[in-house]
């Protein structure tokens, strides 16, 4: 079956002979047909290779099936060629362990099941029994050794996997940390290297932020290799409850605001997924009750079944195009958040997007969030309202700008899907503090407030964050992540003035340029000081940068650290600022 068609089919002498010994069974042959060792000719279709005589043969027992019984439109003499097997058989090769031609265009079986994308029946614990159809398989291949993946490496190693990983430019710490965990990482290999890693493999998980152009995806794909994520492996090892958030801004603050919601309702909530903690680390944590996961796009593409209970999309904007192919890959990424929603899960959406309200499950559970209503949680008449009614006034939340109310509504219904009491809900969201570097202030010089919204690394989040003053100076720029920063403008009605610094700088510009003043500073720190000078009383200097930190910083936190302190600096030398506590 893997010979082509030419002539001296049947061996290298130019005589018909059977391809294996006399008497034996060749590995998948299913009709093993037994030979002399003198090759005398074969009449066309016979099954003895001896004179004909009184006696034939007794064959040896055939190969147990590789597949199915023959169809039945391979009727007697429909083939002409080699018998009636039923299936074309990888294992059985001629002369040497290699495909022939028909196979090579053919996606092979592989002998080693993958079954991640198995239905998990009843997962467990850390300790405890487990009965589920679900399994993770023997050999996995790490691409990427960033802070996902070692603890990925970790838990596999604990449960007896093989692992192998290979990262393309690791720094000396994590080199370190692998060969602690006994691993010997390839860094860089080579295409035919990688290919070999491939192979050798049941699944690869992909360490999150791995470009869909990178190499190793098209290895995988090639190889008909399956990638699956860390949310794959936590869902076989534990069954305890999860929460998921997804969105182009905002996941941070409401995972944040949900966690404190259960935990005001008298359940243990951990936060995990795209912060300090991958879930796989989580779950190693016996006291937790509930899981709230920050899903960002990058695990969602590579999972291949993830099932939380509750399961919010907050919205939808260009983001990370220097990591997915295009904007189609990025919302199909963002979708699959709700693709496997068990029965009895809630899916959460943000009813005034409407790219999000186009991928709401029409089988399943769903609350809809919006700070104008009607929505199932919306703002009326000044409360914070749910499906069973008010559950605190605006004025009572700490900070109560656009999008703290839309974070506020969305982390209330999802905490509720999951668990969470109007009680708690209300105890948590009045003692909220947003996390550092969203909106944070830093001080107020000279009637001028300064505000720190580094962590805003797309025009979306940077927009959300405008629309929450009447007039601001904006400080804006860094590494652009492939996106159109002509966003900004949606928001221009709220910027008096702009600062441009970074590598998008005449990017940044470029935008504002017909509409508004634009400087463009050679630092942060010159930056800071033209934004002091452009600022009237009564307004503010805002932060935020619609760019990645990554030209100038190695994280959006040493951005918004050192912001801070040039400011703290120009209130000290100015002596009329006021720094908060």
């Amino acid at each position: 079956m893997e010979r082509r068609s030419r002539s001296h089919l049947h061996g290298r002498h130019r005589l018909a002979g059977a391809r294996q010994r006399p008497g034996c069974a060749g590995p998948g042959h299913q009709h093993p047909v037994p030979a002399a060792h003198h090759r005398r000719p074969v009449r066309h279709r016979d099954v003895v290779g001896d004179h004909p005589g009184r006696l034939v043969p007794g064959l040896p027992p055939p190969g147990l099936p590789h597949g199915a019984s023959s169809p039945p439109f391979r009727a007697e003499r429909l083939a002409g060629d080699h018998g009636h097997h039923p299936l074309v058989d990888p294992v059985g090769t001629v002369h040497r362990a290699r495909a022939g031609a028909v196979l090579r265009g053919c996606r092979q079986h592989r002998h080693r099941r993958l079954d991640l994308e198995a239905h998990t029946v009843r997962g467990t614990s850390t300790g405890a029994t487990a009965e589920a159809t679900a399994e993770v398989p023997p050999s996995l291949l790490l691409a990427g050794f960033g802070a996902t993946n070692r603890a990925v490496a970790r838990a596999l190693l604990s449960r007896g996997h093989t692992v192998t990983a290979f990262d393309d430019g690791p720094d000396a710490a994590t080199i370190a940390e692998a060969e602690a965990l006994g691993l010997e990482l390839q860094i860089a290999p080579d295409d035919r290297r990688l290919r070999q890693l491939v192979r050798a493999a049941d699944a690869m998980i992909p360490t999150p932020g791995l470009p869909e152009n990178h190499r190793a995806l098209a290895a995988v794909l090639d190889g008909g290799v399956p990638t699956a994520s860390e949310f794959d492996l936590a869902r076989i090892w534990d069954s305890r409850p999860i929460a998921a958030v997804t969105g182009t801004s905002g996941k941070t603050t409401v995972t944040e605001m949900a966690v404190a919601a259960l935990r005001c309702s008298g359940l243990e909530a951990v936060a995990a997924g795209n912060n300090d903690l991958p879930l796989v680390a989580a779950i190693e944590q016996t006291g937790a009750d509930v899981f709230v996961v920050e899903a960002s796009s990058f695990r969602l593409a590579h999972s291949l079944r993830f099932e939380p209970r509750a399961a919010c999309w907050l919205n939808f904007a260009p983001d990370h195009l220097d990591i997915h192919r295009d904007l189609a890959s990025y919302e199909t990424s963002k979708a699959r958040l709700w693709r496997w929603l068990p029965p009895g899960a809630t899916a959460v959406a943000n009813r005034l997007d409407p790219t999000v309200m186009a991928h709401l499950p029409e089988d399943r559970a769903a609350w809809t969030f919006a700070q104008q209503g009607p929505a199932d949680w919306w703002c009326r008449a000044g409360m914070l309202t749910g499906p069973s009614g008010p559950v605190l006034s605006v004025r009572e939340l700490r900070r109560a700008m656009p999008h703290d109310l839309a974070n506020a509504l969305a982390a209330a219904a999802t905490a509720t899907a999951i668990g969470a009491t109007t009680e708690g809900l209300g105890q948590a969201l009045r003692s909220f503090e947003p996390g550092s570097h969203r909106v944070e202030l830093v001080a107020s010089i000279g009637g001028v407030s300064f505000y720190d919204d580094s962590k805003a690394t797309t025009p979306h989040a940077t927009v959300a964050a405008l629309r929450g003053f009447e007039t601001a100076v904006l400080i804006a720029g860094g590494r652009n992540k492939g996106l159109d920063l002509r966003g900004l403008l949606d928001a221009v009605d709220c910027v008096s003035s702009v600062v441009a610094f970074g590598e998008a700088a005449d990017e940044v510009a470029e935008v504002f340029a017909a509409d508004r003043p634009v400087q463009v500073a050679a630092d942060m720190g010159e930056a800071v000081e033209l934004a002091a000078s452009a600022a009237e009383p009564g307004s503010a200097v805002l932060l935020s940068p619609a760019c990645a930190s990554f030209d100038l910083y190695p994280s959006y936190e040493a951005r918004g650290e050192d912001f801070a302190r040039l400011v703290r600096d120009l209130a000290d030398r100015s002596r009329c600022g006021t720094v908060p506590s």
